[in-house]
């Protein structure tokens, strides 16, 4: 009896997990859910590794941090650390033409589209690097989520760089790397089914990456803003406040 409240217990732990736990391969754009992210990393030499998170998109939130794979930071340390290396995170939901990227611009979306006409040019890019991803790593379980790394030249494409650090838009604004001791901001750009006009990039509900080497890990933050209504309403109350201190002056004068 306690063998099989012991399986249901650890069966329950394993459900609980969710989206979060980690798979024996990445999922695929196609998925219900879309893809799971990916990170890369590019060294000088253009040598590369990527790191699945293991979840989905939609389950990225301010406050996750994601430990770094040994591997991943031997990379990094090879590479002299974060300021020789670039990095970037990706991922897709081809069903609904919704992608993830990621840029250390924290204000290009103000002037940058992408044209409709080239989502299944981003729907080619994300496919194909799960799927060269998958097919690299030889030997995918599900505590291996570390890709590579990949020598350049290797003729394996773990990263979305060289013809893909664009998503094949035609934009080099849309570079998704950068400096691994910058911070890297997230966007997503929702393609229309149609072909004409334009799909705008916004920003991923403000959030943003950063490497905490001290710590192995990449941490999600939130850029914070205080809402108008509340930033008035401080400002209404410092304006009452100074108005009690006159009265206050004015009568004990």
């Amino acid at each position: 009896m306690r063998s099989l409240a012991k399986k249901v217990a650890a069966m329950s732990a394993l459900a609980m997990l969710g989206p979060t736990g980690a798979q024996a391969s990445i999922l695929a754009g196609n998925i219900a859910g879309g893809s799971e992210v990916i990170l890369s990393f590019v060294n000088a030499s253009g040598d590369s590794i990527s790191q699945d998170l293991g979840e989905q998109v939609a389950a990225i939130n301010a406050g996750d941090t994601y430990n770094l794979d040994a591997s991943v930071l031997s990379f990094i340390s090879a590479a002299g650390g974060a300021a020789n290396v670039t990095y970037g995170i990706v991922a897709g939901t081809t069903t609904t033409r919704n992608y993830l990227t990621s840029s250390g611009n924290a204000t290009f979306v103000d002037d940058v589209t992408v044209a409709n006409g080239v989502k299944s040019n981003w729907l080619g890019s994300i496919n194909n690097l799960v799927t060269n991803l998958n097919q690299g790593d030889v030997t995918p379980t599900s505590t291996n989520l570390a890709y590579g790394p990949f020598a350049a030249g290797s003729g394996t494409s773990n990263y979305l760089d060289g013809g893909y650090n664009n998503w094949s838009s035609g934009d080099f604004a849309l570079d998704n790397l950068t400096a691994g001791n910058s911070t890297l901001y997230l966007y997503k750009v929702v393609f229309s089914s149609a072909n004409l006009g334009l799909a705008a990039i916004t920003s991923l509900n403000g959030l943003f990456a950063s490497l905490d080497l001290s710590a192995s890990q990449l941490q999600i933050g939130s850029v914070s803003v205080v809402p108008v209504p509340a930033a008035v309403w401080l400002l209404g109350s410092a304006l009452g406040l100074l108005s009690v201190v006159r009265r206050r002056v004015a009568t004990a004068a």
